[in-house]
């Protein structure tokens, strides 16, 4: 019985911020009210010029499913970033954004052997946002690449699971071309999709408290490349 009533008890993800602008304006929400311009435009039949009928992406089961039962963490602030050669052929980046040097950091080559390169700059976006839940559950990241068809050919974010009982920050990992072309990312743009591994109702609730984020940002600052703390949190 116990099971059952636990079964159907929705599971709430709670998302932290200290910045009351991140609050007001780039909440996490359900995939569904961000569905892309170009797919709300779609016939369900497109006709060709032989009027031989075919069907589009509008009756998608994974397009479909994936905005069901996906949350979007939209970009918190406009960015655009520039990423380079040096002459000495080492990656470099630079950026703007209002929130200046507080928004990406990268990772040095060796951290992750050299993936990825030459063409490649790793970069890393420190994000406003900390996330919490009191069940042991997984979730997947994955890019939200059906919002990001205009950069597609230009950055790619890599798909990574979390748990947000264990680990509370969501800095965000992505490469980006060396081609010193900026990519701009707007405020309130799909960023990434997070889908939680569970059959169970999931609830996204999020909280504009200061004390509770500086809290869980603390939590968090030795959990990263260190699998034995990650391991030892899961044990708890």
């Amino acid at each position: 019985m116990f099971s059952i009533l636990k079964s159907n008890k929705p599971i709430t993800l709670y998302c932290y911020t200290d910045d009351y602008s991140v609050y007001e304006y780039a909440k996490i929400s359900k995939s569904s009210y961000f569905i892309p311009e170009w797919f709300k435009e779609l016939k369900e039949i497109e006709d060709n010029s032989t009027s031989i009928n075919k069907r589009t992406m509008r009756g998608c089961p994974g397009f479909i499913e994936l905005f069901k039962k996906s949350f979007v963490y939209p970009m918190w602030v406009d960015l655009s970033i520039t990423a380079s050669e040096s002459d000495q052929g080492e990656p470099q980046f630079f950026y703007e954004s209002a929130y200046g040097s507080d928004v990406a950091t990268s990772h040095e080559t060796f951290q992750y052997n050299n993936a990825f390169r030459p063409g490649f700059k790793h970069i890393k976006l420190s994000s406003p946002w900390f996330f919490e839940t009191k069940e042991d559950l997984d979730w997947t990241i994955v890019p939200a690449f059906w919002n990001l068809q205009s950069k597609v050919s230009k950055v790619f974010i890599p798909p990574a699971i979390d748990n947000y009982k264990h680990q509370h920050s969501t800095t965000w990992q992505m490469f980006v071309r060396t081609n010193n072309t900026p990519i701009v990312f707007n405020a309130g743009e799909p960023l990434v999709q997070l889908i939680p591994k569970t059959e169970r109702n999931v609830i996204v609730k999020c909280v504009y408290d200061k004390e509770k984020t500086i809290k869980l940002a603390e939590k968090s600052k030795n959990m990263h490349f260190k699998r034995t703390y990650y391991k030892k949190q899961k044990m708890k």
